[in-house]
């Protein structure tokens, strides 16, 4: 039994569809077995990688500026620490009864 097949059109950069193109074809692959593999996979795994993993990530401005805040905390010793979620939660508990200030 053959399989159905369907036709998308999608708008992207000329660019990176000739470059993709190329790739693919020294690979022994037509684009849209790439777009079709990458489509299952999106399907099975329900989740998509924008950046690829050996891509090192900046971090933000914000990003670097909490993080040094967390250090001066720490340094501080102004910050709290819990053996497991639940005693986290009975900590937040306490304080939402007003029974410690944060």
């Amino acid at each position: 039994m053959k399989t159905k097949t369907a036709q998308i059109n999608v708008k992207i950069d000329l660019r990176l569809k000739e470059k993709a193109q190329k790739v693919a074809s020294q690979m022994g692959l037509s684009l849209s077995a790439v777009v079709n593999r990458q489509l299952q996979d999106f399907i099975r795994q329900r989740r998509i990688n924008f950046v690829h993993p050996e891509e090192e990530l900046e971090p933000s401005d914000y990003l670097m500026k909490v993080l040094e805040e967390v250090e001066r905390d720490k340094e501080r010793k102004d910050v709290y620490s819990f053996a497991d979620s639940n005693e986290a939660l009975a900590f937040l508990d306490k304080v939402r009864a007003g029974k410690v200030r944060v």
